[in-house]
């Protein structure tokens, strides 16, 4: 016959050792610098950007600068959750939606869409 006590013992050992701790995980830091690269179908080029991300009070901004757009977009539409980051940036042809995941190494792999068009990125967080 089974022993309660010792299973639930048992039981509670087997969660303890088998569940992360969240104190031991590492939290992510968007706020740096990313150089990205994509390319675009449409114009038939690879396109390089730099993603810039900030403290904006108790949120985060973002300025997207392009060769297509030397000057930059600036947004305060960043979300981040775990380690990918949302952004959405107006543009005078409407809004681009981005979206990164960021690796351990600092490696980047994201997509962006826009009416009409869409791609992926790679690229490196580089501070």
């Amino acid at each position: 016959m089974v022993n309660i006590r010792t299973s639930s013992l048992i039981l509670l050992f087997l969660c303890i050792f088998t569940t992360k701790s969240v104190a031991a995980q590492e939290s992510f830091n968007p706020i740096g610098e990313y150089q990205l690269t994509t390319f675009i179908s449409e114009f038939g080029m690879s396109v390089s950007a730099n993603l810039e991300i900030i403290a904006d009070e108790d949120e985060y901004a973002a300025r997207l600068r392009s060769d297509l757009d030397p000057e930059g977009s600036v947004t305060t539409n960043v979300g981040v959750e775990g380690r990918e980051i949302e952004i959405v940036v107006g543009t005078p042809d409407g809004d681009v939606s981005i979206l990164l995941s960021i690796a351990d190494d600092n490696s980047v792999e994201g997509s962006w869409s826009t009416f009409g068009a869409g791609g992926s990125f790679t690229g490196r967080k580089v501070r």
